[in-house]
């Protein structure tokens, strides 16, 4: 799932936590955010990411409106009729709350920390790997660079993906729709779609994914399907040849 949140200065959302991870990308502002305790402080471009029933809340701190994009996985954890929403005002432990979600682990990916990470070449451009901790992982959060005028490998997978656009402009190729993106814009790739990623641009794009496939991989249904050298064309006729990831 995917939305968009504001916080006005000085305000605050609610102290709750809920059975689903999501991803916080902060476009605009600062503040910090609370969770199980903790004080996490972010600015614009830095990325958070709140763990599997973990009591957090969101607070502004400076003297313009923060805007942020969120992600969840809480349209699955619905599906599968186990996802749950409490809040609190404030919890009666925060020990408590530590056992019950776990680990925190990695919670705040600073601006500079994701997009000048150590990248490393892959088949559909570059990426930078980050280990988070978490008891129960069901998102996968992946920065990624594509040099200009390269193209990556059409591909599809066994998981639901958001892609945040934060450098560069290009297209997506999703099955036989091309959608163009630039900076600050945002891909939805729906499960099982052929996708294929261009930059167009004369620098190089820098994209973060994040994707529901920690989930998949839990329930042992995460597969991957990818076609190396294809640059276009009837994906109809690509012919199924799913592996694990």
């Amino acid at each position: 799932a995917w939305g968009l949140t504001e916080i006005l200065p000085s305000g605050s959302g609610p102290m709750h936590r809920q059975l689903c991870e999501s991803t916080m990308f902060v476009l605009q502002g600062r503040g910090h955010t609370l969770v199980n305790g903790r004080k996490f402080e972010w600015e614009k471009g830095d990325i958070l990411f709140v763990p599997l029933f973990a009591w957090h809340q969101h607070v502004n701190t400076g003297r313009e409106t923060v805007r942020y994009a969120r992600m969840s996985t809480a349209p699955l954890f619905h599906y599968l009729g186990v996802y749950r929403e409490e809040r609190l005002d404030p919890p009666p432990s925060w020990e408590r709350a530590d056992q019950e979600s776990g680990p925190i682990g990695k919670v705040i990916l600073k601006r500079d920390e994701w997009t000048r990470g150590n990248w490393e070449s892959q088949g559909e451009g570059a990426t930078t790997l980050f280990e988070f901790d978490y008891r129960i992982p069901t998102t996968r959060q992946i920065p990624s660079r594509i040099e200009p005028d390269q193209i990556g490998n059409m591909h599809r997978h066994a998981s639901e993906a958001q892609i945040f656009i934060y450098q560069g402009k290009g297209f997506s190729t999703l099955n036989h729709v091309r959608v163009d993106w630039e900076e600050g814009d945002v891909i939805r790739v729906p499960l099982f779609a052929w996708h294929q990623h261009t930059n167009t641009g004369d620098v190089p794009t820098i994209h973060m994914k994040n994707t529901s496939a920690g989930l998949y991989n839990r329930l042992s249904m995460l597969m991957r399907d990818a076609k190396k050298g294809f640059k276009g064309g009837d994906v109809s006729m690509l012919k199924d040849d799913f592996k694990p990831y």
